[in-house]
């Protein structure tokens, strides 16, 4: 069978693993989530920042996305649709990071 990966826009049922996932990607100094507070919170915020709406300084608009492969959630994306300084050196347009368990599959 084959393996579908989709992106989608953070979802109130994913929760329990985007913290999981930011806090294993913690360790190594990755900001999985690239917000806080609470869940509510954080997808609001993402939501503002697709919009390019109240973005905090040092931010652009950009969207971020879940990647799941067949419904499992593996990793993220975040497309962004302009750049700063920093971005243009060293992010680019897209950033993306899939967590340890699922690397090395071809999923990035």
């Amino acid at each position: 069978m084959s393996e579908t990966l989709r992106l989608r826009p953070l979802a109130p049922t994913d929760e329990a693993v985007m913290r999981d996932f930011h806090e294993q990607l913690s360790a190594d100094d990755f900001a999985f989530l690239q917000a806080e507070g609470t869940w509510d919170d954080i997808i609001a915020t993402h939501e503002r920042e697709a919009r390019g709406i109240d973005l905090p300084p040092g931010r652009v608009r950009a969207q971020f996305l879940v990647a799941e492969v067949d419904g499992r959630p593996v990793g993220r994306t975040s497309i962004r649709y302009e750049l700063n300084d920093f971005l243009f050196d060293l992010g680019g347009h897209v950033g993306y990071v899939v967590v340890p368990e699922f690397r090395r599959r071809g999923y990035a």
